[in-house]
């Protein structure tokens, strides 16, 4: 498996500078480090799972709609990518990841929307990677390694493809290059800008994913209008209905990212953890299925 030590020898973006670096986070998908490098300090991101090969990430591609958003200053610039995708270099952005309270903050919104906005109708990369390939993509790959998924599965499955069939009829930022990720985790603000990071599922899908999945959390309906407000200049109900049926959308797509990593995971309690955590995404999914205004 690579390392950061092996990144920091092999990239030239080091060679010949004193070099230091912190490790900040790790998960099922990747590792991350901060590595400063003389009086720049920079991000670097080593994949260290198969999820590329199996759901066709290309990094090439992930560092174009990277490096084209942050020509708007809304996500970092790309220094490296590793010719086999393995890691990933940008700059690094002093800020911290959106809490719940920040999502809501009316100032930070506009930041944050605005950004979604720009990058909805600016970036321009050769890839359709929707949510609903996403859904497939984990169902198939569970099932090629024979590991048994979720019972409640089935029945999600025929709402989403429900909501899916009503999304293609609709023409309201459909197809629009989408960012795909974007939660409190993938945005850094720093009291003054947002930053957004991540961008390994980046690609032409259903823009109203991207607004639902910033805003899943326990938004009030005045809340919502103002964020769609924001998007479009203005507000309708059928654009607040889209919202709900998009965040059903986002939660059930955690539910089955937390289902294909507990298939997946070796460790009898991690999987059981994974577990644990889909069935509370799913249980929170319904809420959005129903839900009225003000309610």
């Amino acid at each position: 498996m690579l390392t950061i030590e092996n990144v920091i020898e092999s990239a030239d973006l080091f060679k010949a500078n004193i070099v230091k670096y912190t490790f900040l986070k790790d998960g099922p998908e990747n590792k991350t480090y901060k590595v400063e490098c003389g009086d720049k300090t920079y991000c670097v991101r080593i994949t260290q799972s198969k999820q590329r090969l199996y759901f066709g990430l290309e990094a090439k591609k992930e560092a174009q709609a990277c490096q084209q958003a942050s020509a708007f200053s809304i996500a970092p610039t790309v220094h490296s990518t590793d010719h086999n995708a393995e890691y990933l270099i940008t700059d690094f952005f002093h800020g911290r990841c959106l809490t719940d309270e920040d999502a809501r903050n009316s100032e930070i919104m506009k930041k944050y929307i605005e950004a979604i906005k720009l990058i909805h109708n600016n970036v321009k990369v050769d890839r359709f990677f929707s949510i609903y390939d996403r859904f497939y993509k984990y169902i198939e790959t569970a099932k090629s390694f024979e590991r048994k998924l979720p019972d409640w599965l089935n029945k999600v499955m025929e709402q989403v493809e429900s909501i899916k069939e009503m999304r293609n009829d609709s023409k309201i930022i459909n197809n629009v290059f989408c960012h795909n990720d974007i939660w409190h985790g993938n945005i850094l603000y720093d009291g003054n800008a947002i930053c957004i990071i991540d961008w390994e599922f980046c690609g032409y899908g259903d823009g109203f994913f991207d607004l639902a999945h910033i805003s899943r959390g326990d938004m009030t309906f005045e809340e919502e209008k103002f964020m769609l407000k924001i998007y479009f200049g203005h507000f309708e109900m059928e654009m607040w209905e889209m919202l709900q049926q998009m965040k059903y959308i986002s939660r059930v797509y955690d539910a089955l990212w937390y289902a294909f990593h507990s298939c997946m995971a070796d460790d009898i309690d991690q999987k059981n953890l994974f577990m644990e955590a889909a069935t509370k995404q799913r249980e929170a999914a319904s809420q959005f299925l129903n839900r009225k205004p003000h309610g």
